[in-house]
Parts: structure tokens; C-alpha cells; sequence
């Protein structure tokens, strides 16, 4: 069985609707809980690294000295290794950091649904083929990507940050918005207080309601880019053969996907 290496920020956080797409494709998670003193095994037998959000800040090693070793680990995993990479929200901003970025707080931040468009680059990129241009998407973040790492491609942008996407190649992706983001993932909310407190601290009272209100009737659609996303990525990497799952899914391969 193959093995994704999950880097955890905080106590619940999961890879949401990704884990449903690693139980199809026989990949078993390995969650690494950093911010409770677990360090990062060797990265030898793993076939994907996913990276997840949290609460801490990309540049707060002083707080958080275990940042140092998570960014190193992805360097090592996506620039010396080459290696399959999905990073969301602080994995996103982790992975541009550690490739030479720069990660800074927002300028107006995002809490909730919000639009992001491909750029002319992300339009034809392997790993957003499929996509149309625009896109809502669930966002939850106080800090982002300034500029984009050296010979990192940006896919996407919003009209308040215009780092949404990157891909290093065609092995790596990080995005600012949680393409991880299920019904599951909002459920759990509520048995948590931080996220309703974080809510209405940014969108006012009944926040969370009003939030479920929103993102649940765009929930389908959210699925399907975050699966066209992952599908993409694990054809390109090799990690599913492309004419077996092109004739299971029903869906173009990736080399189809590009021609059209």
C-alpha cells in the first residue's frame, strides 16, 4: 500500500475530502502531529507529502521551532526529490517560504466563500486541466503569499490576494483556499469552538450559520475541482496509471484533458 506523509498544525485538522480520494487509490495516511512534539520521520517511504493549515504564521520559527524542520523536509521532498505535494492554506504559504517565497499577513483577509480565476498560466497547466476559469472556494486565512517562489508557476489569484495557487512543475501544488474543505470538515466546527469563535470574529454573530447557508449548495462543486485537482496531480506523478483510471472514472486522461 502506498502512504501519504499528512504535517498536522493543530488538533482535529484533517485532509478532509482527500482522505475519501487516497482510500480509492490504496494510499494510507501517516499524520504527523508537529505542534505536539512529533518529529518527521524519513521521508524514504513515502509516495505524497500533504501538508495542512493551522493557526501559526509560515515566518513564527521563534514560537514555533519545529517550523524549521517542516520546511526543510519540504524542501527536500519537493525541490531535491521531486516528489507528489499538496499543501493547503499554511502548507501553501510553508511551501513557497521554503523555496524561497515570501509569506507576509494579508492585506485584507479572506474568511468564507470567495471567487478565485486561473491565470493565463493556471488556464494551461497540467494540473488545473479541466477546471473552468472561475472558481468559489471555501477561505480561512489571515496571512499570504506575497510573491511567489523562483520558477514556482501561480495558478490563480483573488481580488484580494493574488498568490492563490502554485505549482512547482507538475509534482507540486499548494493552495491558499481549502480545497480540503467537505461537509465533514464543517460539521466538525461545531463541536469546536475555535473556528465558530474565529467566524464570528471576522463575519459577526451566527457566522457559522450563515457560512453553512452559503458553501453547502456549492459543496458539489467544490468537490469536483478539488478532484480534478488531486486526479491530475497523481496521473502526472505516476501515481495511477492514466489509461487505468481514465477507463474507471469516466473522466479524460491528463494528456486528453491538456488537448482539449
Amino acid at each position: 500500500m502506498k502512504q501519504a506523509l499528512v504535517l498536522q498544525h493543530m488538533v482535529g485538522d484533517h485532509p478532509g475530502r482527500f482522505l475519501d480520494f487516497f482510500a480509492e487509490d490504496g494510499i494510507l495516511p501517516h499524520v504527523v502531529r508537529l505542534w505536539d512534539g512529533e518529529a518527521i520521520p524519513s521521508l524514504a517511504p513515502y509516495d505524497l507529502m500533504f501538508v495542512l493549515g493551522g493557526t501559526q504564521d509560515a515566518w513564527q520559527e521563534a514560537d514555533h521551532p519545529w517550523l524549521v524542520a517542516e520546511k526543510q523536509a519540504i524542501r527536500e521532498w519537493v525541490q531535491d526529490r521531486a516528489r507528489p505535494y499538496i499543501g493547503v492554506c499554511l502548507g501553501h504559504q510553508l511551501l513557497c517560504d521554503a523555496l524561497g517565497g515570501e509569506v507576509a499577513p494579508s492585506g485584507t483577509p479572506e474568511v468564507g466563500v470567495f471567487d478565485i480565476a486561473l491565470t493565463d498560466t493556471g488556464r494551461h497547466h497540467p494540473l488545473l486541466a479541466g477546471l473552468a476559469p472561475r472558481q468559489p472556494v471555501m477561505q480561512f486565512h489571515l496571512a499570504e503569499v506575497k510573491r511567489a517562489p523562483p520558477g514556482a508557476a501561480v495558478l490563480a489569484a483573488s481580488e484580494r490576494a493574488a498568490v492563490q495557487s502554485v505549482a512547482i512543475g507538475a509534482h507540486a501544488i499548494g493552495t491558499q483556499f481549502h480545497c480540503e474543505c467537505s461537509p465533514q470538515t464543517l460539521a466538525g466546527w461545531a463541536s469546536a469552538p475555535a473556528p465558530i469563535a474565529f467566524l464570528e470574529r471576522h463575519l459577526g454573530p451566527d457566522a457559522y450559520r450563515r457560512l453553512l447557508a452559503t458553501s453547502y449548495p456549492l459543496m458539489p462543486q467544490m468537490h469536483a475541482m478539488a478532484r480534478r485537482i488531486y486526479d491530475n496531480l497523481v496521473v502526472a506523478c505516476g501515481l495511477r496509471a492514466t489509461a487505468a483510471w481514465s477507463r474507471a472514472s469516466g473522466f479524460p486522461s491528463q494528456t486528453e484533458a491538456c488537448a482539449t
